[in-house]
């Protein structure tokens, strides 16, 4: 694993993306699909390895993976776009459920479609069923905080759910009406392109964190030369057995 990194193992049943935000203006998964576009299922350098495409024979790969894995779904992709239709979905999720051994992160910018989806296609009888499951939503500066929102619905149906702070552009308040997730990542932006990210900003999410004992990670920079490295305790059981 490099440095900084959370997850274990990606997993990419579906690529490709097109930007919503800010915080796609760099976006690292477009670089690594233009370097290795068979990620993506093409054999073209050019743009059409970041057209959304589903890739249903990767569905089954959870299940030959025989140690226990924080699988990070879809990081050359965005689960939620709106070209991946309901019913593919639903075939990620069933893959995610059959195979429990593992803990899964979704993370996403389109918040408000995951939660849609959530209302509508899983009943409340799943939510014991899916505590390996970690609903994420991207909200790289203070702009987009409404979609914590959508990431509050989610978690009231009792879903688990974590923020990414990635990359930080901006101070971000994490907490909105009276609810947190159960985990925040943070984290610069890096390469030749970086825009600024302040050390205040990042000690404003930790200061946020601890007050109510909310697990965060926050990544190696320069302006945070001592990272911290906190995970909820199902996360990190996982990852300490990788972590050597």
């Amino acid at each position: 694993m490099g440095e900084g990194t959370y997850w274990t193992q990606a997993w990419n049943p579906m690529t490709g993306c097109t930007p919503i935000s800010a915080g796609c203006d760099h976006c690292y998964a477009r670089d690594l699909l233009r370097r290795f576009p068979l990620l993506s299922g093409s054999d073209d350098y050019e743009e059409k390895a970041l057209t959304v495409r589903l890739h249903r024979h990767r569905l089954a790969l959870p299940a030959r993976w025989k140690k226990q894995r924080i699988v990070f779904v879809c990081n050359c992709g965005d689960l939620f776009h709106e070209a991946v239709p309901d019913e593919f979905i639903w075939r990620v999720f069933d893959e995610m459920i059959g195979e429990h051994r593992h803990q899964y992160l979704l993370l996403t910018k389109r918040a408000e479609r995951m939660a849609a989806w959530v209302a509508g296609a899983l009943p409340t009888v799943c939510v014991d069923h899916m505590r390996h499951i970690w609903f994420g939503a991207t909200v790289e500066s203070a702009e987009y905080e409404w979609r914590l929102d959508h990431l509050g619905e989610i978690a009231r149906a009792g879903f688990r759910t974590w923020v990414s702070v990635e990359p930080m552009l901006s101070i971000v308040w994490v907490r909105r009406n009276a609810w947190f997730p159960d985990w925040v990542t943070v984290g610069a932006e890096t390469g030749p392109r970086a825009r600024e990210c302040h050390a205040g900003w990042v000690d404003g999410i930790e200061v946020q964190c601890r007050r109510v004992s909310i697990p965060v990670w926050v990544k190696k920079h320069p302006t945070n030369p001592n990272p911290r490295r906190e995970m909820p305790p199902e996360l990190a059981e996982v990852f300490g057995s990788h972590d050597t």
